[in-house]
């Protein structure tokens, strides 16, 4: 990650998507160092149903913590928004379907989260 940074610059944007490969002591180290590559946002970093490891690790790092590309609804959204899990909605349009994604997009817009498509 830092070559990348190296290598692109500081005005780049970069994220990493962690495909919900690390326990949560893992991504809490990988974030800390993600932090010094200034990185945008760290997607899916553990188990997709684990509402409160990601809780743990956005309280434990600055960096951005993305979630979304497995709920499929704005109700499986929202115990998300509400236990403050995430920094960045990711829903997947091509799976949650336009109007679906638009309801996600409000709920996000009423919770001040960005959205970042999936």
């Amino acid at each position: 990650i830092a070559r990348l940074r190296e290598a692109m610059g500081p005005g780049a944007w970069l994220a990493l998507d962690a495909l919900w490969g690390y326990t949560l002591p893992q991504a809490v180290a990988l974030a800390h160092r993600l932090e010094e590559a200034q990185v945008a946002f760290f997607e899916a970093p553990l188990a997709p149903e684990d509402l409160a490891g990601h809780r743990r690790l956005r309280d434990a790092t600055a960096v951005p913590i993305a979630v979304g590309e497995p709920l499929r609804t704005r109700h499986q959204f929202l115990p998300w928004f509400q236990g403050e899990a995430l920094d960045v909605a990711q829903p997947d349009l091509m799976r949650n379907g336009v109007t679906e994604t638009a309801a996600i997009a409000v709920l996000a817009e009423t919770f001040h989260t960005p959205l970042a498509l999936h």
